[in-house]
């Protein structure tokens, strides 16, 4: 009797033996994911990411011109945005998109977001409503040996998504709906329009200014505040966004854009008639830790 169970066992130990690495399948083109959350919208691109593995031409070959393309492989790549936002101008509402591109001999493509997303790479589509079409720009490069999507441009309010694989790469600039709106009627910042002395409420190891002024100024729109000297390089210009009557948060700018909004921080006006008589910036914890009054 136990001779025979171990001549059963071996086959079956075998068998299981030879199963188990089918678990932890090697694909050829792997799943990848990559995210981005830009001033609170998140953009997801979820692909597969096929190697050109000695291929020497893939667009015009192994792609054939005039075909439709998903930018991936296996299952269409998707794209996925938590909010409205603009693609190179376009809009594209929230929502969840198959990706698919129209590949030609010229630097003009065709990029198409498809409002079915479970679909394989050989399904093209059809036309239907809701699709999203429009041309897309692409570069001619040095060979990636893989298909890449990443965002190599981040500013607070879009950037940049690429996708780069053999000799071509595609850059999709893209625009979010902000979350403050940085505009602010003239009527409402002229009480706060002048120069005010700046001082902290106790010593900044790391600030070696002895005094510091700051100015406001209404510029394009906007309430403008100018740091003299700057706080630190680069940060010498802030944009001041309302939240409350007399409260402001500050978006800093760079190069006139802005780069970077402190919601941990607010400046706090008092008022005489319409009159500003002085403000104090206090943080999450509502200590006050710097203020200042007119300069006259």
């Amino acid at each position: 009797m136990k001779k025979v169970l171990s001549l059963l066992a071996a086959p079956l130990l075998g068998v299981i033996a030879f199963s188990a690495p089918a678990t932890a399948q090697v694909r050829a083109s792997e799943l990848a994911t990559v995210s981005q959350t830009v001033d609170g919208t998140v953009i997801t691109l979820e692909y597969y990411r096929p190697r050109l593995r000695g291929r020497d031409t893939i667009f015009g070959g192994e792609v054939h011109w005039q075909e439709v393309w998903t930018p991936g492989a296996n299952w269409a790549t998707t794209l996925e945005v938590s909010k409205d936002i603009q693609v190179d101008g376009h809009a594209v509402p929230k929502g969840k998109y198959s990706m698919w591109m129209t590949v030609q001999p010229s630097d003009e493509w065709e990029l198409l977001l498809d409002p079915r997303v479970r679909k394989f790479h050989t399904d093209r589509p059809d036309t239907v409503e809701g699709q999203i079409r429009f041309p897309v720009r692409v570069r001619r490069q040095a060979p990636v040996e893989v298909l890449s999507w990443s965002f190599p441009a981040v500013k607070a309010t879009g950037g940049t998504l690429s996708m780069q694989w053999s000799d071509i790469r595609v850059d999709l600039d893209l625009a979010v709906p902000p979350t403050y709106d940085i505009a602010l009627p003239e009527t409402r910042a002229k009480p706060y329009l002048g120069t005010y002395s700046f001082e902290w409420t106790e010593p900044q190891p790391w600030d070696s200014a002895a005094t510091r002024t700051i100015t406001f100024s209404y510029r394009d729109g906007s309430l403008v505040g100018t740091y003299a000297p700057a706080l630190w390089p680069g940060a010498d210009e802030m944009i001041l966004l309302p939240i409350a009557e007399q409260w402001y948060i500050p978006a800093f700018l760079e190069k006139g854009e802005v780069y970077d909004v402190d919601k941990d921080i607010v400046f706090e006006f008092t008022t005489e008639g319409d009159r500003v008589t002085g403000y104090e910036v206090r943080d999450t914890g509502d200590k006050v830790f710097a203020k200042g009054a007119p300069k006259e």
